[in-house]
């Protein structure tokens, strides 16, 4: 597998003595880059705090991609609003906004879909994460502190260069490409292509394909990221 560096922001809020840690890569190790967040969920309590937090991964290698994974959840109180964003096909979080006193109030999501999501208020100190200023980045998990008697108290995010990510995501094409020049390998595939399924056969179609054409099909994939 290609090197692929995964950073991490700041963890933002209150961090205390009674603070427990919920974090996605404790959950996926470096395996969290071959997941995708599928969904996020934060309970509001009548207070307006986030008293519970879920979310929900689906594994990229799995081709239905029916089956969910949960990581991060916590909620100490059964008696509050519920707040879900669930993504679509490819949409990652671009973009992050975070609302604060000593605790956190609340943040908002910009997905490169263009849709924006708040959880919780945008209310208190507005943080504006320098990490995704540029759009060059996006988030792949996160990571939080939370207290028993108070809720979500602090949070931060994990986060790679789009640019990164889609060339380890699209990789294996170009592996593929390669390695079908060899007769005996060629030759093994072209043998047992009847039984294979649509998509195997889509993607070995695509391997086989003139070099212009594969290009301006991977260029177009990358861009309606």
């Amino acid at each position: 597998m290609l090197a692929f560096h995964i950073k991490e922001s700041d963890c933002y809020g209150l961090i205390s003595n009674n603070s427990i840690s919920l974090d996605d890569k404790d959950n996926f190790g470096n395996s969290m880059i071959l997941m995708e967040l599928h969904k996020i969920k934060c309970f509001i309590s009548k207070n307006n705090t986030i008293v519970g937090i879920q979310t929900i991964y689906k594994d990229r290698r799995e081709k239905d991609k029916v089956k969910e994974y949960q990581s991060i959840f916590i909620k100490i109180d059964n008696n509050c609003l519920e707040q879900e964003f669930i993504f679509q096909e490819t949409e990652a979080i671009i973009n992050i906004t975070i609302w604060k006193d000593e605790i956190i109030n609340g943040f908002e999501i910009t997905t490169n879909k263009e849709r924006i999501f708040l959880f919780g208020l945008n209310s208190g100190n507005k943080i504006m994460l320098n990490e995704f200023s540029t759009g060059t980045n996006m988030v792949v998990g996160m990571f939080t502190k939370f207290d028993y008697k108070i809720g979500l108290t602090a949070l931060g995010f994990y986060y790679t260069k789009i640019k990164e990510h889609l060339i380890l995501l699209y990789s294996g094409f170009f592996y593929l490409r390669a390695k079908i020049k060899n007769e005996k390998f060629y030759n093994s595939i072209k043998h047992n292509f009847s039984n294979m399924d649509y998509i195997t056969k889509t993607i070995l179609n695509l391997s086989l394909l003139p070099k212009n054409l594969f290009v301006n099909i991977i260029k177009y994939k990358i861009k309606i990221f």
